[in-house]
């Protein structure tokens, strides 16, 4: 397993760095702590995009706190044609990505 850290040395609003977590080569897991605000989401997105083509992604928000919607509509905009595992979303984040056209597949409500 390689661990890296996003955004090193930067924090959100306070929080924990964003940690991304690849084991290869079956699997990319990224996992979020605090609050998931804007540029927390952009890095989320830029985490998605660049993982390659075929490898399995589990985004775990299982440990955020704090969604801003905003932060979710740039969610479903990363999410949109790729096929993600998603874990940690509360209702209203899975109603957010309903609406902006993003179908989860078995979503596990915390």
């Amino acid at each position: 397993m390689v661990t890296a850290y996003l955004g090193e040395g930067r924090r959100h609003r306070g929080e924990e760095d964003m940690i991304v977590n690849v084991m290869e080569p079956q699997r990319k897991v990224i996992q979020m702590e605090g609050t998931f605000d804007l540029p927390a989401a952009k890095e989320v997105e830029a985490a998605l995009q660049s993982a390659p083509a075929g490898l399995e992604v589990r985004l775990d928000l299982t440990r955020v706190r704090e969604f801003h919607d905003f932060s979710v509509a740039v969610l479903a905009r990363a999410l949109q044609g790729r096929r993600v595992d998603v874990r940690g979303l509360r209702t209203h984040q899975l109603r957010l990505l309903r609406y902006m056209g993003v179908e989860m597949i078995d979503p596990a409500v915390v």
